[in-house]
């Protein structure tokens, strides 16, 4: 099972939908077997750093310069 992408428009932020998601995918893997899932995001993007921290996300690396030359942070949770 993966997950591509997870966006929330500007209107609708700051109303769990983005935990929601999250949860729910969280849920659906641990069903299909799956015991760990891994995330990333924009090093410059606080919101989801926050959401991944409030997930209880753990970090486990950085990518410097990866897409479009942005750093990225990697996480991981163990279900």
């Amino acid at each position: 099972m993966s997950f591509e992408w997870i966006l929330v428009d500007g209107l609708h932020k700051r109303h769990q939908i983005g935990s929601r998601v999250t949860r729910f995918a969280e849920r659906q893997a641990k069903r299909m077997g799956a015991r760990k899932v891994w995330s990333d995001s924009r090093a410059s993007n606080y919101q989801a750093l926050g959401l991944e921290k409030g997930m209880r996300f753990r970090r486990i690396g950085t990518l410097k310069r990866h897409w479009f030359g942005q750093d990225y942070i990697l996480w991981e949770k163990e279900l």
